[in-house]
């Protein structure tokens, strides 16, 4: 049985007023506790891991800051520069003038390894 607001709470995720995780009565701090797992699976050394999570979790709020660094910071330790490109442009577009953001944009960039 599907909710009667299920419709509207679909349009306002498409919009994005809501994320994902809502229409499964998940809330930001229970996201985050997923990516609090993926940064220790990625801190064990568990990459593929910490990637799986972290895609998840960004899937269910593409446009939480600090989910979307999280995975790019996985991506960064999985050498998988093109997703880490889209996903740093993404994050960019979302806070385009935030000096944190372009400092950690600066450091996870794959070039900064070489």
């Amino acid at each position: 049985m599907t909710s009667p607001n299920l419709r509207d709470d679909v349009d306002r995720i498409v919009r994005g007023e809501l994320p994902l995780g809502a229409l499964f009565g998940l809330d930001a701090d229970d996201i985050h506790s997923f990516a609090d797992l993926a940064d220790e699976l990625l801190a064990a050394g568990q990459v593929r891991d910490a990637l799986f999570l972290y895609e998840g979790c960004v899937q269910l709020d593409p446009l939480d800051i600090t989910l979307l660094c999280g995975y790019a910071t996985a991506l960064r330790y999985a050498g998988d520069a093109e997703r880490l490109r889209q996903i740093s442009e993404i994050i960019l577009e979302l806070a385009p003038r935030d000096p944190d953001v372009g400092a950690f944009l600066a450091d996870i960039s794959l070039d900064a390894a070489a």
